[in-house]
């Protein structure tokens, strides 16, 4: 890569200074040549003169333009990257199949509503997510795997380092295809993969990176979530102001203006002092900047329950926690599925959707992750597969629907 820049930086080097050298050599040239005809007499000084300022102000003149040249030419790269991006494969038509196969499953399931009905009130919160014979040619652990939970649940997905629950994690979001078999989730359900690495979003504020992808703005539910997750002091802060800027201007983007330069507009000056700007730059750095490792990760997991989906699944949220966060992270994900969110008024209790969460850990808190969970998926060898073992909450029986036909 250092040897690349190096050639290119020699090539800009020498195209830079193309034209300059051109206009050097053709004045030399013309010097050399006319002032011989002016010794002789066969043209005046005056015309010697006079051509000379020509190819001068023509080699300028070229330079100019040779510059604008080069200066497409820079376009040229990015613009073949884009046209190859809007015409790069998408797998559209494969989700639009998965899809499909979706709809049949609950089309098929819903022929027979009697055997639904006995489970929930609502024959559509009966209908379970469902894994048929569901195969990861690289995870020798996801083969021809068979597994069916009710919607409502907490399913812990345990198993040694390599065992394949991320891959497990995002089959269930459809984040990934697999091999062979089908993920069956009802489509009228919101799925969401909270993954291990954080991600914040720069150019938004905190508010609105919290409540990312939400209809119904609550900034009260929101301040709520976030105390509950613990994060107080200057996360806190950060959130008023955000919420205090959206209630003056409930239509437009928070803006973000640092303080020196509304000072400095407010003070018509147009420099600051460098105190002012250092002290500024301490108090004033932009919020994500601030986020420990800690704060990144309950800050991601605070935005999905604000967003508050049906399939909630977590790969490894607490294995890095300590036992206070760990136990407080769990008891949210158990209030999540009881009260079917959180922070949400329990009036409308009857018309939320059963939440199920779907979360992966590793074997050092085992224990404590198998007795917040409803069933618990274990991924251990190849030979053994997927285990499902129960924590004493009935589950569905497994039934089979064919989703070739309708």
């Amino acid at each position: 890569h250092s040897l690349i820049e190096d050639e290119l930086n020699k090539f800009n080097f020498v195209n830079e200074q193309l034209v300059p050298w051109i206009t050097i050599l053709a004045i030399g040239s013309y010097i050399a040549y006319g002032s011989q005809k002016v010794l002789n007499g066969e043209t005046t000084l005056g015309q010697f003169l006079a051509m000379i300022n020509i190819y001068k102000d023509f080699g300028e003149r070229f330079e100019g333009v040779y510059a604008h040249l080069r200066g497409a030419l820079k376009v040229v790269e990015p613009l073949i990257g884009l046209v190859k991006m809007l015409n790069a494969g998408t797998d559209l038509e494969e989700r639009m199949v998965r899809n499909t196969r979706r709809h049949i499953f609950v089309k098929n399931l819903l022929k027979n509503p009697g055997e639904l009905a006995k489970r929930e009130e609502n024959i559509f919160d009966a209908i379970p997510i469902t894994l048929q014979q569901v195969k990861v040619q690289r995870v020798p652990t996801l083969k021809t795997v068979e597994a069916q939970v009710m919607q409502g649940n907490i399913v812990l997905i345990t198993g040694p380092h390599g065992s394949g629950k991320a891959t497990l994690c995002s089959l269930l979001t459809d984040n990934r295809n697999p091999d062979m078999g089908d993920v069956l989730c009802p489509s009228y359900l919101r799925t969401l993969h909270v993954s291990y690495v954080p991600e914040m979003i720069a150019y938004l504020s905190l508010y609105e990176n919290l409540s990312f992808g939400c209809d119904d703005m609550n900034p009260d539910r929101v301040r709520r979530i976030v105390q509950r997750m613990g994060l107080g002091g200057r996360m806190l802060r950060e959130l008023e102001k955000d919420i205090a800027a959206l209630t003056e201007n409930p239509k437009g983007h928070v803006a973000k203006v640092s303080s020196y330069r509304a000072r400095r507009r407010s003070s018509g000056r147009g420099q600051v002092t460098p105190e002012e700007l250092s002290n500024d730059a301490e108090d004033h750095r932009p919020w994500f900047t601030q986020l420990s490792t800690n704060e990144r990760k309950l800050l991601n997991l605070t935005r999905a329950f604000v967003l508050n989906p049906e399939v909630l699944v977590l790969h490894r949220p607490v294995d890095e926690s300590d036992e206070a966060m760990t136990d407080k992270i769990l008891g949210l994900l158990r209030e999540f599925v009881q009260e079917r969110g959180i922070e949400l008024d329990s009036a409308d209790y009857a018309r939320r959707r059963p939440r199920t969460v779907f979360f992966s850990g590793g074997e050092v808190k085992h224990a404590t992750l198998c007795k917040t969970a409803d069933v618990v998926w274990r991924l251990s060898s190849a030979e053994d597969g997927l285990k499902i073992e129960s924590n004493g909450k009935e589950q569905a029986r497994h039934i089979r629907v064919s989703v070739e036909s309708m």
